[in-house]
């Protein structure tokens, strides 16, 4: 059994309804405003990557078991606002801005790999990655529990998991976590509080015939991945 995983920092961020950007990263580690330069930059994520380089050269396939999170105990958000976090381990890497551009922010209604059929690029959008492609996906919602005082304390109401475990043949794996703010409160100033994360992904490696080693690399790279993966006489 392999346990690959990634640790996540902590998203402290400050909000003031008259600034701009409204969304301040008070930590300033290494998660990206996507939208910084607007004056609602209400998006953030965090990217990286595991390298698998040593099955690959090889010649194994990893076959994926299974998908967690692991978060920290309490979440802090502003009074009558949600959060929506993406958490995602992808053989391929995943492009944060054509995702968003072709969901045209429509967040809270797909997820990688399944886009809605809403807005004006409903005839012509396809996902900017596929199901495949995916190993590890689950969105949570969180929103604002007035009962829990002073501390605006952000509970988890939904969990969707998205993920394929899909074995794949890939020398990298991907790791995005994607977080959104849908403040629906008329709060003018606050804090929120995204605490540190794991993802864990699971699984086996092992061997398979030669002709569908082959037809795994070709869909493990055909994006972009480096020349591992080797096949011997």
């Amino acid at each position: 059994m392999i346990l690959l995983r990634e640790e996540i920092p902590i998203l402290d961020l400050a909000f003031d309804a008259g600034t701009s950007p409204k969304y301040t990263d008070r930590g300033k580690t290494s998660w990206t405003n996507y939208d910084a330069t607007n004056s609602n930059n209400r998006i953030f994520y965090y990217q990286n990557e595991i390298d698998v380089s040593g099955w690959g050269v090889k010649g194994l396939t990893f076959y994926p078991t299974g998908f967690q999170v692991q978060t920290g105990p309490s979440m802090r958000l502003l009074e009558g606002g949600l959060v929506f976090i993406y958490d995602i381990i992808s053989q391929n890497p995943f492009d944060v801005d054509a995702y968003l551009e072709a969901s045209e922010l429509f967040l809270e209604y797909s997820t990688p790999g399944l886009y809605p059929f809403i807005g004006s690029n409903a005839d012509r959008v396809s996902p900017e990655l596929g199901f495949e492609d995916i190993l590890g996906g689950k969105c949570t919602m969180y929103a604002h529990s007035a009962g829990i005082m002073p501390q605006a304390v952000g509970l988890p109401v939904n969990t969707s998991d998205f993920g394929s475990l899909e074995p794949t043949a890939t020398d990298r794996l991907y790791v995005t976590r994607l977080m959104f703010v849908d403040n629906l409160g008329n709060q003018p100033a606050g804090v929120i509080k995204i605490p540190t994360a794991r993802m864990i992904l699971s699984g086996v490696v092992g061997t398979e015939s030669q002709i569908s080693y082959i037809m795994r690399l070709k869909n493990s790279f055909k994006l972009a991945q480096t020349d591992v993966g080797l096949l011997e006489d």
